[in-house]
């Protein structure tokens, strides 16, 4: 479960996921690990800013004149905080704070989304990077 806090960064939707078993003759499920994503600005919309670009895009799709014209977008970027807290059954558990930017980029890249000619390879010049800032609790295992 080392990697857990990096394979949840860029899912949209996803805020906790949980790994249980429920042995034969147990009477419930036994969590193993726990993986879970907040925000550490209580103002902020976490869903809101993971979500912005997809946004974005539907926005610009309602706004077409047919199906098949060619997106109109404009370059957008975002930079935020996550804290992903990761617990394991032994009682183990920690947090890691990650700087997460993301956006749609411009230049040769947007121009190639918005071409008329490309509509219909649906482009999307969406990028992403995060950095692990800070990490504490239990039994830490550095990078």
């Amino acid at each position: 479960m080392a990697e857990a806090g990096a394979m949840v960064l860029f899912l949209k939707s996803l805020e906790m996921v949980e790994l249980l078993v429920w042995e034969p003759d147990a009477s419930a499920p036994v969590l193993l690990h726990s993986v879970s994503v907040s925000s550490p600005n209580p103002q902020a919309s976490l869903r809101d800013e993971r979500c912005a670009v997809l946004g974005i895009v539907e926005r610009a799709k309602a706004a077409r004149e047919y199906p098949d014209a060619p997106l109109e977008l404009e370059p957008y970027l975002s930079c935020f905080r996550i804290e992903i807290r990761i617990e394991s059954q032994s009682g183990e558990h920690h947090t890691e704070s990650w700087l997460v930017a993301h956006g749609l980029g411009s230049n040769q890249a947007m121009r190639m989304a918005t071409d008329p000619r490309l509509a219909r390879l649906n482009l999307l010049p969406w990028g992403g990077v995060a950095a692990r800032v800070d990490k504490v609790g239990s039994n830490p295992t550095p990078r």
